[in-house]
């Protein structure tokens, strides 16, 4: 595989990571925050931005397993490739 379609490949799996992190933080400090404090839009707004900053910190120190990520690209390549040959039969 190029290197460019590595970095790539790389780059978009930091990124889902980054989101499905922040989403993660942003409900569980959310859940905690309504016990605590009544609901606010102010304190709504802080977890969401103090979430996106630490994920993005986290994201940075995933160490992603590249042979892994090629393997499962190959995969997913296969997979589509077949089933358009279905579709055009």
């Amino acid at each position: 595989m190029k290197k460019q379609k590595l970095k790539s490949l790389v780059k978009k799996t930091r990124n889902t990571a980054k989101k499905n992190i922040t989403s993660n933080l942003v409900t569980e400090l959310k859940a905690v925050a309504d016990k605590l404090v009544p609901g606010s839009k102010k304190i709504d707004k802080e977890i969401k931005k103090d979430a996106k900053g630490l994920a993005k910190k986290i994201a940075k120190e995933i160490v992603i397993d590249e042979a892994t990520l090629v393997a499962s690209n190959k995969q997913k390549k296969l997979k589509y490739r077949h089933q358009q040959e279905i579709l055009l039969q």
